[in-house]
């Protein structure tokens, strides 16, 4: 209502129509809606948006000017999660204003997860859920220097499976690595690779040829590595024996251990017969002094009726058994009774006594005559 009569005075003009923007992000809806001479007003402008609706409708005529209402929904890029543990990766997916939900949700402190949907990087509407595929994983207890057997069983009650490199003998065999390595976590069900060594036992080898030690050796699962003789000849005759072997007879060791033997040639070898000349506790060494002796006393006015004192022979005197003979006269075979024989006269007579000596020299097989006051070094 005027108070007084007035010209009323009409602007005309042309109208525009209303371009669709529903689908678009809201930088492009506001710059196309400003392109057509018209004004959008969002209802948030914050963080990454799309328009979900518009007023007035697309298509429809307006005044130049006029603003158009936008509805819109903010998205959010998926967060990386992928390896993370579970308690973790649900933390970061709402930090991003989304949804986690994981395929299991018993013992999560234990889950990691092994794949998302959607990836990581995708746009996402604020509350979408987010799908997380899982497994637990568990700690890899140490199993080293274990029996395979018990190496088994302790992956087993721990949630894990073995794997060994060998299975051959697996009564006797021993783990000597793993992996994962103990300490470190692993899938749940999922296998430790596991690196074993068969143990065996030294056998006995002294007592027997070289060429039985090493076929026994191998039987048992070590290896012959040498045997050498002790001579100090080039060649011995016979086959020698294995006296010692440097790992002990029964001891626990891995299959393969190289063990080294000593051998001894046969006493009636050419070592041992040399022997009689060379050693240093029997043969001539003592036993060459007494005819010397007697030589000298009928060379410089020893009486002639003397009889030459004992010889003894000992063959192979390093060795067991050893032979040993002694040649004198009758009597008991000391000094004394030689120089009594001397100065009485007494007619002599050719002895021959014998022994076989084995290892205990005190132990003999006596011959003619017994060996009763026979001095200790002659023994």
């Amino acid at each position: 209502r005027l108070a007084a009569a007035q010209a009323l005075t009409a602007v005309i003009a042309k109208p525009v129509q209303v371009p669709g923007v529903v689908g678009q992000a809201l930088p492009n809806a506001l710059s196309k809606l400003q392109q057509a001479g018209l004004k959008g007003q969002p209802d948030a402008s914050d963080g990454d948006r799309e328009v979900r609706t518009q007023a007035p409708a697309a298509g429809t005529d307006v005044a130049p000017g006029s603003s158009v209402r936008l509805g819109t929904q903010r998205f959010e890029p998926v967060p990386a999660v992928v390896g993370m543990a579970l308690p973790e990766a649900q933390q970061r997916i709402s930090q991003a204003r989304l949804v986690a939900r994981p395929d299991q949700t018993d013992r999560a402190a234990s889950r990691k997860v092994d794949r998302q949907e959607p990836a990581a990087g995708t746009r996402a509407v604020v509350g979408q859920a987010v799908m997380l595929f899982t497994h637990v994983e568990l700690p890899v207890p140490d199993v080293t220097k274990q029996r395979l057997a018990q190496a088994t069983a302790a992956l087993v009650q721990a949630g894990l499976g073995a794997r060994p490199d060998n299975i051959k003998h697996a009564e006797d065999r021993e783990v000597r690595a793993q992996l994962p390595a103990a300490g470190a976590m692993a899938a749940e069900k999922s296998e430790v690779t596991l690196t074993t060594v068969r143990l065996v036992k030294v056998p006995a080898l002294t007592g027997i040829s070289c060429q039985a030690a090493g076929q026994r050796a191998g039987a048992a699962g070590v290896t012959l590595a040498a045997c050498p003789v002790q001579s100090w000849l080039p060649w011995v005759l016979g086959e020698p024996t294995v006296v010692a072997q440097s790992l002990a007879s029964n001891a626990t060791v891995d299959e393969g251990t190289a063990v080294t033997a000593q051998a001894q040639a046969p006493w009636w070898s050419a070592p041992a017969l040399l022997s009689l000349v060379f050693s240093a506790s029997g043969g001539l060494g003592w036993s060459a002094r007494r005819p010397l002796k007697w030589l000298s006393r009928r060379l410089f006015g020893a009486p002639a009726s003397l009889p030459p004192p004992p010889l003894h022979w000992r063959v192979a005197p390093d060795l067991a058994p050893a032979l040993s003979l002694r040649q004198d006269s009758a009597g008991d075979g000391t000094n004394a009774d030689a120089d009594a024989r001397e100065a009485h006269g007494a007619k002599q007579r050719p002895n021959i006594r014998w022994r076989v000596v084995p290892d205990d020299v005190m132990t003999s097989v006596r011959g003619v005559d017994n060996f009763a006051g026979v001095p200790d070094e002659h023994r």
